[in-house]
């Protein structure tokens, strides 16, 4: 799947990197993730994890297969 939204990092614990999507979703990011396009609107390719849940407690989790800056 392939979400669009802007990069956000939350410093909860140990840290997660979330993808807030412009109709205010919350997904909760899994992978590499380059800590260069924080703040910056990206696109996300992954897949959605249905089982578990992370400790940031937001959202649909993703596995990350690729981030690309959009613009």
């Amino acid at each position: 799947m392939i979400w669009t939204g802007t990069l956000k990092r939350v410093d909860l614990g140990a840290g997660a990197w979330m993808l807030e999507t412009g109709d205010g979703e919350k997904l909760t990011l899994f992978g590499d993730v380059p800590a260069e396009l924080k703040g910056r609107k990206v696109e996300v390719t992954g897949r959605e994890i249905r089982d578990g849940a992370s400790f940031v407690m937001a959202g649909p989790m993703v596995e990350v297969a690729r981030v690309r800056a959009l613009g």
